[in-house]
């Protein structure tokens, strides 16, 4: 925790005269306690205090001067700078006051002083008041205002050196602190009313100062550069403003030693007058941007400063005038304020003491102390919060769970995905009963094909030579193949499906004939990537699919983008020399053909050119942190354009293979990769002409590839050895993991059907949709601090995020068997063919995406099952969706405090909904259709800030791996963290407010702010083996675990007070990224100067 630095304390307000500054000495009068010194002069004033009546006005006598002798001070003074606003000025006669209280036992001094005044360190130096200040001097000792000053060397009086300055060092944190006021009658003293020794203190003690606060904390850095001058922060509120100034010719503000306490060497202060005053509401943005001058050098409040501060301010409030003086109507004002007063203390403070109390009482639940355990288990309580939050957190959690030999990594949602998995074998195991229904069943009959590895086995490799033959062969298997056929795509013999309005309206010979077509195609290069997209649901070196357009996102359209690849990114072929990854996947080809009865010599001739083919096709793919721009690479042509834009290839060829209805040349057809398929229809005429062996090889080798995982042992062996290289993965996970998995992928709403029944809890649906909401109002709100967005782009923005639609849970689809056996009506598994099945399952996810075409977009659908632990935005249909597996803990719980939930599953929905906004989200308008519904000027200022993000992330290296994050490449993301942690926050905040404190958690000693930010970084704690930390560098859209809690914590305001970070601490960097919204903590300023 960061150390709270010590204050001094003053009060300011404005004056209402600009006196003229000609100096004077006056007497100062210093005596011991016990025998007083009454050697004193009193000025003539004419003036009396408001605090007295007409009748008691003391008359001003004119004494002669008469200088005292010298006074030594010695240290430990103390002052209190009291001053009056002038209200009504007939009846405000006081003039601001200047008390400097000796604290030694033996002797006390005062020291009045009429008009503004001034301090600096000066030894050997005068005190002295300028001349028209020698009137209206009252004696003021109030040791409750007192704060405590160092002298720090003997300080003399020299009558003839005439010097404003009184010397005084200030070796504490500064804070400029307008205190409570104190309203108390003048008394009839003696003939010198004005100048009295302490003696006669109590004979007249009077006081007024406004009751606002300003508070400059600790923060402050050293200055570092030294040419920024009259640069001036302006604060305004009721009855005073102060202005703090860095000016070359004064010392400089710093931190002093380890505590970092603040110290302020050779300041000067003074009062400021004859500027307008006004209130400051809360989240009040400084600007930095131009300067400020003063009138006169007197009238600012001069401080050298660095070049960030941050300032914490409260609402002003007037000052108090004596009740004799009140008026009828004030009086009656004032009771009805009273009595307003009192209700609002009784309904509205209650609550807030209840919330003190519940503050220090703690939660002893068995579901609260879990939860504590849950979390301090996790956590490194050696760690600073302040330099490395992951660690703090998740230290513990790291050391306590090793990778096992199966995985690439291990992190909390791993172990949610494992403990959601047992669920799910206990259920797929069930033997069958009533309460399924021809869906579920299938689940059950997938599953257990996938566990009878005893049939996997037997029939060893004849299912995959049946595939090959399927479509034409595979050359390497055979030196002198020369293939010139094959079979027909079976999904093309489908009916029409504008004759069918379901799935289960396909006729029993209609299935016959999509099951057992006898007709052959010539093999060329369109008609076999046509067969193995259509029948094998394997687009390889065309990505073709159907989907929503995203200019008219309610219509299904023919979409065509750049081919995936056999490794996990584009990188891993382009890295120079050497390069395991790309050999260990040579080698893994030439282990497969080899297995099949290939002459290896022969293979690994042939796969040579395969992987060359391959590099080849990576280096004309566009890289991925290109293509978030989705506008600048959305091109809409017809087929006929299409073939005159890309000649190379047959496109009415390749697409009749496996569309299940006719379509002309004219048909519209949506094109991301433009650039890639001019070069790919090139590059594949070459290739075909020099040797179409390699092509042909390269794309039954994919289609293999895929069928890989699900053969038998001994072709597990050779993957294995593959992925240990690739992902550091020595074992393969069990089987019945690999199957549960395999089935929920494949048939994600049978087996969810399955999982929500006694699996999920209602009030999880309920919990969700409220915080929904309150994020999505959190969201706007944060729009209305947007410092960069036009007022017309806020307003269409909060239209978006009020039109998002919410999927919690899962689709209702689930809860009714008929509707959900419909859905798989065309899929036929068996018990113990697991191959035929999965290559089933691969045909029915090809039809049901062909289905598609030319049908309206269905927005009510899910696109994703319901038992996966993850969440999802979709700018086509501008709908989040939080499915039933992720509203668990560590993401939420119903027993969980609040600050937990918002800080888990809270920031997940915060998350989603900033990536309706983020590079990618921003292009979609509240209907999913992309558009640009922000101006030109509204768009440069997003990207710039969005570099910031950028180079932030950028900066992040794995140091296990000696690699940078790809700030380019993970940039949604990265908005979508960071946005969502504020809405979340907020959300939370909001929600504290209206229902109060809640208990805190036992055996933490954290605030529930602190306990908000933990949760988070805690649903990010894992750990991953070098190569898979190598595999998320190039090829994955989300930065690493560590750096999505280091990223999004140490751009929050909110969490560095949280924790109290100090400013420049590695949590609390001097500079902060922020995209979507740009909003502080109630209260708390961040003053960044525009050179920054």
């Amino acid at each position: 925790m960061a150390q709270k630095s010590e204050t001094i304390s003053h009060n300011l307000i404005n004056t209402n005269s600009t006196p003229t500054f000609d100096y004077q000495l006056i007497n100062v009068n210093v005596t011991s306690s016990s025998t007083p010194n009454s050697d004193e002069q009193s000025p003539e004033s004419s003036h009396s205090s408001p605090c007295l009546s007409d009748r008691n006005k003391i008359s001003n006598n004119n004494p002669s001067k008469k200088q005292s002798n010298i006074s030594t001070m010695s240290d430990g003074l103390s002052i209190a700078h009291n001053v009056l606003e002038k209200r009504q000025p007939e009846k405000s006669n006081l003039r601001p006051q200047l008390s400097v209280s000796n604290k030694n036992v033996n002797k006390s001094s005062t020291i009045m002083f009429q008009e503004p005044y001034s301090m600096i360190k000066r030894p050997n130096s005068t005190i002295g008041i300028p001349n028209s200040m020698k009137h209206d001097i009252i004696q003021s000792n109030f040791s409750d205002l007192n704060e405590q000053f160092l002298i720090d060397s003997e300080v003399k009086h020299n009558e003839n050196d005439f010097n404003s300055f009184i010397p005084i060092v200030r070796e504490k944190a500064m804070s400029l602190t307008l205190s409570e006021p104190k309203c108390e009658s003048l008394q009839k003293g003696s003939s010198n009313p004005y100048w009295h020794t302490d003696q006669m203190s109590n004979n007249y003690p009077s006081l007024i100062t406004p009751r606002a606060s300003v508070i400059l904390n600790g923060n402050v850095l050293k200055r570092t550069s030294p040419n920024q001058s009259n640069l001036a922060i302006p604060i305004n509120s009721s009855g005073y403003q102060l202005s703090v100034h860095m000016h070359d010719n004064s010392p400089n503000l710093g931190y002093s030693g380890d505590n970092r306490s603040l110290k302020i060497r050779g300041s000067t202060i003074s009062s400021m007058s004859n500027h307008r005053s006004s209130y400051i509401g809360d989240e009040e943005h400084l600007n930095l941007q131009q300067q400020y001058f003063a009138t006169t050098g007197r009238k600012d409040t001069i401080i050298s400063i660095g070049k960030n501060l941050q300032i914490q301010f409260k609402s002003p409030s007037t000052n108090c005038l004596s009740w004799r003086y009140r008026t009828c109507l004030e009086k009656m004002f004032i009771f009805f304020f009273l009595a307003f007063a009192i209700f609002f203390i009784a309904y509205f403070y209650f609550p807030y003491f209840q919330n003190k109390d519940n503050e220090n009482r703690l939660c002893t639940t068995m579901e609260c102390v879990k939860t504590a355990a849950s979390l301090l288990n996790a956590m490194d309580l050696t760690a600073d919060p302040c330099e490395d939050f992951f660690q703090f957190a998740c230290g513990n959690w790291v050391k306590k769970h090793v990778i096992p030999e199966d995985r690439s990594s291990l992190s909390t949602f791993e172990v949610m995905a494992d403990d959601l998995q047992i669920i799910l074998k206990d259920l797929l195991e069930k033997i069958p009963n009533s309460a399924d229904n021809s869906a579920t069943l299938k689940a059950k009959r997938f599953y257990q094909s996938c566990m009878n590895t005893q049939k996997i086995d037997e029939a060893g490799v004849q299912p995959i030579l049946d595939a090959l033959r399927d479509v034409g062969g595979w050359p390497v298997l055979n030196r002198n193949w020369n293939g010139k056929r094959l079979k027909k795509t079976t999904i093309s013999h489908l009916p029409d499906q504008k004759k069918i309005s379901s799935l289960s309206s396909i006729s029993t010979k209609d299935q016959k004939q999509m099951n057992n077509p006898d007709q052959y195609d010539e093999l060329t290069i369109e008609n076999l990537l046509g067969k193995l997209r259509g029948d094998y649901n394997q687009p390889i070196i065309v990505e073709q699919y159907i989907g929503p357009d995203d200019r008219n996102s309610s219509l299904n359209i023919i979409q065509f983008d750049q081919t995936s690849l056999g490794l996990p990114s584009r990188e891993y072929f382009l890295k120079e020399d050497p390069n395991k990854e790309k050999d260990a996947y040579l080698e893994l080809m030439v282990d497969i053909a080899e297995l099949l009865g290939a002459d290896r010599q022969y293979a690994l001739e042939q796969m040579i050119k395969v992987l060359d083919f391959e590099t080849e096709l990576a280096n004309i793919s566009m890289p991925e942190a290109d293509r978030h721009d989705t506008s600048a690479i959305y091109n809409k042509k017809t087929i006929k354009q299409l073939e005159e834009s890309v000649p190379e290839f047959d496109w009415m060829m390749y697409l009749k293979n496996f569309m299940p209805i006719e379509i002309n040349i004219d048909e519209n057809v949506v094109i991301y990769s433009l650039d890639y398929y001019k070069k790919m229809g090139k590059l594949l005429h070459k290739v075909m002409e020099e040797d179409r062996r390699v092509v042909i090889n390269y794309a039954v080798w994919r289609l293999i590839k895929s069928i890989l995982p699900f053969l038998d042992n001994d072709f597990g062996v050779k993957r294995a050895k593959f992925r240990k290289i690739l992902f550091g993965i020595s074992a393969d996970r069990t089987r019945w993991s690999q199957c549960v998995e395999l089935v929920n992928k494949k048939m994600g709403m049978a087996v969810g059907a399955m999982f929500i029944k006694d699996n999920f809890d209602p009030k999880s649906k309920e919990s969700a949709v409220e915080m929904i909401h309150n994020i999505r109002e959190a969201f706007n709100e944060l729009l209305n601090y947007n410092e960069w967005m036009d007022d017309e782009t806020r307003q269409v923005a909060k239209e978006k995020a009020n039109a998002i639609n919410e999927r919690i849970g899962y689709p209702d689809l689930l809860t009714n068997p008929i509707q959900l056996s419909k859905e798989y009506n065309l899929l036929e598994l068996s018990d113990d063919q697991f191959l035929q099945n999965i290559l089933n399952v691969f045909r029915f996810e090809s039809y049901k995406n062909l289905a598609k075409l030319g049908t309206a977009v269905d927005k009510d659908s899910w696109t994703t099952d319901p038992a996966v632990v993850n969440a999802f935005y979709s700018p086509n249909k501008n709908d989040i969706v939080f499915p039933a597996g992720i509203l668990q803990p560590l993401f939420y719980s119903h027993y969980y405090p609040k600050s937990c939930n918002y800080g888990g599953i809270g920031v997940v929905i915060g998350h989603e909904i900033t990536h309706g906004f983020d590079d990618r989200g921003r292009q979609f308008d509240k209907n999913g259709n992309m558009k640009q519904w922000w101006n030109n000027q509204t768009i440069k200022r997003f990207r710039e800030r969005a570099q910031c993000i950028i180079d932030q992330y950028s900066s992040y290296v794995l140091e296990d791996i000696n690699a940078n994050v790809n700030g380019r490449m993970t940039q949604g993301e990265n908005i979508a963290d960071n946005g969502g942690l504020k809405q979340a926050y907020r959300a939370f905040k909001k929600w504290e407010r209206q229902n109060g404190i809640e208990p805190l958690l036992p055996g933490l000693n954290l605030t529930h702010d602190q306990l908000f930010f933990l949760n988070y970084a805690q649903i990010w704690c894992g750990s991953m083996r070098p190569e898979d930390a190598l595999n998320k560098i190039r090829s994955s859209v989300h930065s690493p675990g560590p750096i999505r809690v280091l990223g999004p914590l140490s751009n929050s305001f909110d969490f560095s007070n949280a924790y109290g970070c100090p400013i420049g601490s590695r949590m609390n960097p001097i500079k902060k990224c922020s995209v979507c919204f740009i909003a502080f903590t109630r209260r708390i300023l961040q003053v960044v100067p525009s050179n920054n």
